[in-house]
């Protein structure tokens, strides 16, 4: 922790601390002058990481309830806390609402236009009232505040970003190698809504059709692993800091998920400087994919569309692959690390 630290205390919370946002906080926490402190409230099963740093503290619900109820409202500077599905969550920001805490809602919720989206704009905007800012990716979670009546100047974006010198080396790594990698790539949760059973049935089907096919290299953890092949090369969990290697030795990402609101991997990928396949339900391709430019989109709800893009990208000539991959790359650039840390800053003394 900072030695020169003030005794007001800012405080996040999640349902569970993503990975790639760990490596945010600690670095705002090393140039922050407050006490930052995380809190999870559940645990994600399917990432088996227990997180520890010296520079924040992170607490459990049951340690974080006791923790408040020996302080001052007056000692905390800023709430940060993540969505309302979670009850737990919900107690928290209603709890800090009464104390007069100033809070700030991290929502990657994207619109939809479904039932339960025009059905919860009247019945959310009470909770959304409680909030001084909300922080919302990008694009897609912009147009949903707006639906849901948030006036412009409360919507703020910049909510994530990839660990993003993880994966520019492997941008850098896969270039001095003498052949370009022909693999495509998942990294995920093994789960229904990633598309999993469709990337499997196509990928299988492609094996069919392709004069020279490409690998393809899961990684991840899910309900769904005892469903994945043979033919496919299956990695399971890996943290994010041991990535760059493989990243370095795909060819192509592909996510064909059937909803995304902000899938990182996504990032992760362009930032790695990798062609994309991806499905249109990844609510973060307006920030980092450009049909054409840099891969294609598929749609997971059509047999045949995975495989005939992966039949196309095996055929494509290896310097557009690069270009393809020099694209992803450049988008990528608008988020960083660095670029999070500055604008969180700004959020806290506000």
């Amino acid at each position: 922790m900072n030695p020169e630290v003030s005794n007001k205390i800012v405080i996040f919370i999640y349902t569970s601390l993503p990975g790639y946002m760990f490596r945010c906080i600690e670095l705002l926490a090393k140039v922050s002058n407050y006490r930052i402190i995380l809190v999870e409230t559940d645990i994600n099963k399917n990432y088996p990481v227990k997180f520890s740093s010296e520079y924040f503290d992170i607490l459990d619900f049951a340690a974080f309830k006791e923790f408040i109820a020996n302080i001052s409202s007056r000692d905390i500077k800023k709430v940060f806390i993540t969505g309302w599905a979670n009850n737990k969550i919900k107690e928290m920001a209603n709890y800090f609402y009464k104390e007069k805490v100033k809070l700030i809602l991290l929502s990657d919720q994207p619109r939809k236009n479904n039932i339960k989206q025009i059905v919860g704009k009247f019945l959310i905007q009470s909770y959304l009232n409680k909030f001084e800012y909300i922080v919302v990716p990008g694009k897609a979670g912009y147009d949903l505040m707006l639906y849901y009546g948030v006036k412009q100047e409360k919507i703020k974006t910049g909510l994530y970003t990839a660990t993003n010198e993880i994966f520019n080396k492997a941008k850098i790594l896969r270039e001095s190698f003498d052949n370009y990698p022909k693999v495509f790539l998942f990294d995920g949760q093994f789960i229904k809504r990633k598309g999993i059973k469709f990337l499997i049935s196509e990928y299988v089907n492609y094996l069919k059709f392709s004069n020279s096919p490409w690998e393809m290299v899961m990684i991840g953890k899910g309900e769904l692993e005892s469903k994945i092949p043979t033919q496919i090369r299956n990695l399971g969990f890996i943290h994010q800091y041991n990535l760059t290697e493989i990243y370095a030795k795909a060819g192509c990402f592909v996510l064909p998920s059937y909803e995304d609101n902000w899938p990182l991997v996504i990032h992760q990928a362009a930032c790695a400087g990798l062609p994309l396949l991806i499905s249109p339900y990844c609510k973060n391709h307006y920030e980092f994919f450009s049909e054409g430019l840099n891969g294609y989109f598929i749609d997971p709800n059509k047999a045949g569309s995975l495989t005939e893009a992966m039949l196309r990208i095996e055929e494509t000539e290896l310097n557009t692959l690069r270009n393809f991959g020099n694209k992803s790359y450049e988008l990528s650039k608008a988020f960083s690390v660095e670029k999070w840390v500055e604008t969180f800053k700004v959020f806290i003394e506000e």
